[in-house]
């Protein structure tokens, strides 16, 4: 243990002169005024970053966490490797673990959305069991909120030394999840994949020059990248490369996107909640209103009326091996990604910067987006032996994660390793101040239940976007029923939990 304390005193010396480093060579720029005044996630250079846990011993407890195996390492990995953070993952571990005398133990399984089936009922069955196999549960978001109404988890809000206050949290998500003065899963800087997950846009330099494009930092920064300028900007880029008279990947385009996670990032970023609350405290369906009527209309004609957008149709289609091969190329000028596939540009020879999505109009007060759904969120099992110590490792590895985690992720790596600018480090910072989400997007599996694919609010548009999908209001109006069944059989579930 002694030499782990050395090893971390090592790392967080390097961690702090890399910052130092950077900021030297400007890559710490000051972050643009927006009118966003209820931030969610504050900068780690002025945000609070001191937790207010008394001092705790556990006398060597086992602390037993249930997760799931691809995104294992947002809760523990086993040794450093020298990438930073990875290690700054470590680190955290033997911090807390040193701090609350104690020992986290991991246990995982399969869990991603196609391993779901499996993956929940072997926690339930340990829940219902009474056994107190585990003191902490985390896993994929929108699954995870079909389980709340099984009785499985404690509030949040009653668990001692947990204090979902503190900037660590995402409050705006969290927020959300809070029914009836209840949450029985939350997240925050305790999960680095919620970071990774971060919708936002990229564009290649080479093609603004060569099409003369204006300088999209200085649109966002004026309030006024909105979509129709996204429309207006790429709506003449595009060049048939083979020459064969036909556009498909081969070819040229101002915009590429697939149409799925990334158009379900427009109910966030345009500001069309899926939810509002009512005066009791309670959720009811906002979305089918006259503004997506008018998204629809106009995304709809701007993804496939022109072959300037290219959003390819193949069941297998995604970044990695349709987009970013076009982009590394100079064939596509604009591109939606997640924060953590950023570093996949590591190779690339062109220079790229990195933008929020648009607003929907001049008057959005800012620029917002979302983290996709298969982040983790973290629940404490109603079977738990001891409540006050999940609690205690649940804040102390949020705490500890804004103070080193993030920093290595979005500091160092982000900023300083693989963003190409220090216009875009500014971008970053409008990017995650903006996150943002509602109760129905969130829920949106469980709401959509009996719906065609299972696409209900939150989704939705996934049908209406593709050509030959069903008209927006004609779906909605089918499946309305069903939507507002099942969002009520939530909230009743609310009202029943303990």
């Amino acid at each position: 243990m002694k030499r782990k304390i050395v090893f971390f005193l090592v790392f967080m010396a390097a961690l702090f002169l890399a910052q130092i480093l950077f900021c030297a060579c400007g890559g710490q720029a000051d972050t643009p005024k927006t009118d966003n005044t209820d931030q969610t996630a504050e900068n780690p250079e002025t945000q609070e970053t001191t937790d207010y846990l008394p001092p705790l011993d556990f006398g060597g407890a086992e602390f037993n966490i249930f997760t799931r195996t691809l995104k294992k390492y947002d809760v523990s990995v086993e040794e450093q490797n020298g990438e930073i953070v990875n290690d700054a993952i470590f680190f955290r571990q033997v911090a807390v673990e040193d701090r609350l005398n104690l020992k986290i133990n991991t246990h995982d399984m399969p869990g991603e959305w196609d391993q779901w089936s499996k993956y929940f009922p072997s926690f339930k069955k340990s829940i219902m069991s009474g056994l107190g196999a585990y003191d902490l549960i985390s896993g994929f978001q929108v699954c995870m909120v079909s389980t709340v109404g099984d009785g499985l988890y404690k509030d949040l809000n009653k668990i001692g030394h947990l204090d979902l206050s503190k900037p660590w949290w995402t409050k705006k998500i969290n927020d959300e999840m809070t029914v009836n003065s209840k949450i029985y899963l939350a997240t925050g800087d305790i999960s680095v994949v919620m970071w990774e997950s971060i919708y936002a846009l990229m564009f290649n330099k080479n093609m603004m020059r060569d099409w003369g494009v204006p300088n999209l930092y200085q649109l966002v920064n004026s309030g006024e990248w909105t979509l129709a300028k996204l429309i207006e900007l790429t709506r003449d880029i595009t060049q048939d490369v083979d020459g064969n008279g036909k556009y498909d990947k081969n070819d040229l385009y101002g915009f590429g996107t697939m149409i799925g996670n990334f158009t379900d990032n427009y109910y966030v970023a345009f500001d069309i909640p899926v939810t509002k609350w009512d005066e009791n405290g309670y959720p009811y369906l906002t979305e089918n209103c006259e503004k997506m009527y008018q998204l629809n209309d106009i995304v709809y004609a701007f993804l496939n009326g022109n072959v300037s957008v290219f959003s390819p149709e193949e069941k297998d289609a995604s970044l990695v091996n349709i987009l970013e091969p076009m982009f590394f190329s100079d064939r596509l000028m604009i591109m939606p990604t997640f924060l953590g596939d950023i570093k996949n540009m590591r190779e690339m020879d062109t220079d790229f910067g990195i933008i929020p999505y648009p607003k929907w109009d001049k008057n959005q007060k800012e620029y917002l987006t979302t983290s996709h759904g298969g982040f983790n969120v973290f629940g404490v099992p109603e079977d738990v032996k001891n409540p006050d110590m999940s609690g205690a490792v649940l804040e102390a590895l949020c705490a500890e994660s804004s103070r080193t985690v993030v920093p290595a992720f979005y500091e160092t790596v982000l900023k300083s390793k693989f963003a190409r600018d220090e216009e875009s480090a500014e971008m970053l910072d409008i990017i995650r101040n903006g996150l943002a989400a509602t109760f129905g997007y969130l829920y949106m599996v469980p709401i959509g239940q009996g719906a065609k694919n299972g696409w209900g609010p939150g989704l939705i548009l996934r049908e209406s976007l593709r050509p030959g999908g069903t008209d927006y209001a004609t779906y909605y109006e089918k499946y309305e029923s069903i939507f507002n069944s099942n969002l009520e059989k939530i909230i009743d579930a609310y009202k029943n939990l303990e």
